[in-house]
């Protein structure tokens, strides 16, 4: 069974080279007890209940999507597999992504695809296939690790990521207009990695949305930034900004320089090391997080859109926030944004 959009409406995502594996790096131990596996056959229940989430199976042709796949990918938990009252498990291909693909894929900006560390950087299970097996008619095949045997970060964040896939939040239709800014700041990151934009998001963990209300018009929206522990520098008490950096903020004749300028510039102090002013960089970041602010609103104010795009939001704000002081509170008051979050806009004059 299939769900959502077949790969094959994609924009070819899906490299064509041929992938050759280690194996004794990525060996299961159950192949030990596989013993010969020319022979076809089903495993026997004692090594399925020995399978775990992120485990891959070497399909040999005798598991099949609506595309031939060389592996698949055990997403079902691991506690489901193990209990002899769950009669099946569910399995998606493992697919090998183009380049451009990967960087984004691994922080989460596609929930559809979700890395396996262990097996490869460049293979990634995809979600948007998912079917279900019993675990009696599991084929005799070479068994191979997506994870890293006792790493729990690694099978900690495969579980959250298959979780994530089919608990993300809808943005209401309306609000996805005044969001889009943002998803083109993502994929310009994705796409132009060594970009001074893409360097600086490099430090970005995740982009959150906060509403004051998610059903009706008029809502204010903040955009929660939230960075990499020491990307932001830590000072001691208020502090101005250098005379250089402001009159530099204030001389483009324009209310605010873009993010790409901001980004530009965050490199340029960057490179000075400790010579640059830290509160120089600290206000360079709030900057940034305006800048976002002021793409969201030009980007509705530039569409023919109805007025139920226009009165969904009342205003936006933004929060430039560190990892380790983002509060628990604001997590549960607030959705992640991601690529696959935002569907098109509504058409022009809707």
């Amino acid at each position: 069974m299939t769900c959502c959009a077949p790969i094959t409406r994609q924009a070819k995502p899906i490299s064509t080279v041929q992938y050759t594996y280690d194996l004794p790096k990525r060996n299961h131990p159950l192949n030990e007890e596989c013993g010969d596996k020319s022979t076809p056959g089903y495993m026997p229940t004692s090594m399925v209940s020995k399978l775990h989430q992120g485990d891959l199976l070497e399909t040999n042709g005798l598991i099949s999507f609506d595309i031939a796949h060389t592996f698949v990918a055990i997403v079902s938990q691991t506690c489901d597999i193990v209990q002899a009252n769950k009669p099946n498990i569910s399995i998606s291909p493992a697919v090998q992504l183009d380049a451009h693909l990967i960087k984004g894929a691994i922080k989460g900006q596609q929930p559809r695809y979700v890395p396996l560390p262990a097996f490869s950087e460049r293979f990634f299970v995809d979600l948007d296939f998912i079917r279900s097996i019993s675990k009696s008619e599991v084929p005799y095949v070479r068994v191979l690790r997506g994870l890293e045997a006792g790493n729990d970060t690694q099978v900690r964040s495969f579980s959250l990521a298959v979780g994530r896939r089919f608990s993300r939040f809808a943005f209401p239709d309306e609000v996805v207009p005044w969001l889009q800014p943002l998803k083109r700041v993502l994929i310009d990151k994705a796409n132009r990695g060594r970009s001074p934009m893409g360097l600086i998001l490099d430090n970005v963990v995740e982009l959150r949305i906060e509403a004051d209300n998610w059903s009706s018009p008029g809502r204010s929206l903040t955009i929660h930034v939230i960075v990499k522990a020491g990307s932001i520098p830590e000072l001691d008490g208020e502090a101005t900004p250098s005379p250089t950096v402001l009159e530099w903020s204030d001389s483009s004749g324009r209310n605010r320089r873009s993010p790409a300028e901001i980004a530009a510039k965050m490199i340029e102090l960057q490179t000075l090391g400790t010579k640059a002013p830290l509160v120089d960089l600290e206000f360079l970041w709030h900057q940034l997080g305006e800048a976002f602010v002021d793409l969201c609103i030009a980007g509705v104010t530039r569409l023919d859109v109805s007025p139920q795009v226009t009165e969904a939001v009342a205003s936006i704000s933004c929060n430039i926030a560190s990892e380790d002081e983002f509060p628990i509170s604001k997590v549960r008051k607030s959705e992640s944004l991601d690529l696959d979050h935002l569907s098109p806009p509504l058409p022009e004059g809707v």
